[in-house]
Parts: structure tokens; sequence; C-alpha cells
């Protein structure tokens, strides 16, 4: 994406555009909308949000089924010590609300000990503070 320039980058921003409601609801699909939105054109954005209005409800349930996913998971230790994985779950712990937020921060909380013993563990500890306080 980032190395398509002229028309053809036209070309796919305007079908990501066109299509956006339904490409967010891909759990892939969603980065690709975030990435147009990134690119910071009003007109675009407009559009997208014109789109959007009204579905955010529907897309953050589809956001609370991945965070459940994960917190199911007998990995979901491994997810916060990933150097990808704990950015993934600060997401999940920042968009979520209600009782996923809250089981995503029993998880944290469980697993203190042994997020304590790396790097990447402390960088979870240290702004799930920040991200509960905040919002």
């Amino acid at each position: 994406m980032i190395k398509a320039k002229g028309e053809v980058l036209d070309t796919f921003v305007d079908r990501v555009t066109s299509n956006a409601f339904s490409i967010s609801q891909d759990r892939y699909g969603n980065h690709v909308v975030q990435y147009i939105i990134e690119l910071n054109v009003p007109q675009i954005n407009q559009e997208i949000t014109v789109q959007l209005k009204g579905e955010f409800g529907y897309l953050e349930e589809i956001a609370n089924k991945i965070t459940d996913e994960i917190l199911s998971s007998p990995q979901a230790l491994q997810v916060l010590l990933n150097p990808y994985g704990n950015y993934v779950a600060q997401s999940a712990l920042e968009a979520s609300t209600g009782s996923t937020r809250n089981a995503l921060d029993q998880l944290i909380e469980r697993s203190s000990p042994q997020l304590q013993t790396t790097t990447w563990g402390r960088i979870v500890l240290g702004n799930k503070s920040k991200i509960l306080n905040q919002n």
C-alpha cells in the first residue's frame, strides 16, 4: 500500500473508502481503513465517517469478541509477553469497556509476577495504569 502512487493509490483509496464499513468488520481489513484515515485527507475521512456513523456499537462488538478470544486463549500470557502482542493487548484494554475490560485487567493482574520479569511485560504493567486512569 505504501509504495502505491498516482492512479493505483487513488483507485485503492476510492475502493476502500466506498467499502469502509464492510472492510472495517474484518479483523485485518480494519487496519486498511485505519491506514486510509491516517493519510489525513479531510474529504476521504468525511466519507468514511459518513459510512461508519451509527455503526460504532456493532464494530465495538467485533472488537470485544476478538478481545474475548485473546482472554480465553491458553496463550494469553504469551500475548502479553510478546513484543507485538503486548501492543495488541494494551490497545484492547484501551478500546474495551465493561466486563471485557475488567477481564483483561484481571488477566494482567494475575500475570503480574511473570510480566515483571520481561521488558515487554513491564511495559504492559506500566501502561495499564495509565490507560485505566485516563478512561
